[in-house]
């Protein structure tokens, strides 16, 4: 039995022979994009794009406005928090299939930590300005957004009730 079949058969693939997942795959594993239909998800991802980042290069900088959304396609994205007088401490890594940044599309407020690039990495992007655009053609999108960023709020206070 050849390699690539014997491959195939325990569900191995080579990475070159992967297609890569679709943007509305990638968008679909977002929280507040998951009561998206496949309608509404196509349309927005239309508006999204592919990103590469070098190792040690800002995605986003800690204190900065974020101005988009990302979903890592490969690599990984180091979160990390800055300390007077010492180097930032990571407190999470990124990988396929994870996002950050998100609330990015929704508020204008500071970036609690920095999102860096640990190694070579692709990032599915969503631009703020984007993401607005969408809405203005598509506001069936916003409804859907809004109950899933009403169930996130929902689930924070819950944890927060029962760490009280």
């Amino acid at each position: 039995m050849n390699q690539e079949r014997l491959l195939s058969r325990v569900g191995l693939f080579r990475v070159h022979d992967q297609k890569p997942p679709s943007n509305e795959k990638l968008l679909a594993q977002v929280s507040i994009f998951r009561r998206l239909d496949p309608q509404q998800l196509a349309e927005l991802a239309k508006y999204a794009e592919m990103r590469t980042y070098e190792p040690g290069q800002v995605v986003a900088a800690e204190n900065d406005v974020a101005e988009a959304l990302h979903v890592v396609v490969s690599g990984t994205l180091n979160v990390s928090k800055a300390s007077p007088g010492r180097e930032p401490v990571v407190s999470s890594s990124l990988e396929s299939g994870q996002y950050c940044c998100e609330m990015a599309l929704l508020e204008d407020v500071p970036r609690p930590a920095s999102i860096v690039a640990a190694n070579p990495t692709t990032c599915l992007t969503l631009r703020k300005t984007r993401f607005q655009e969408a809405l203005a053609a598509h506001p069936s999108i916003a409804v859907a957004v809004v109950f899933a960023v009403s169930g996130r709020l929902r689930d924070t206070l819950d944890l927060l009730d029962a760490n009280a």
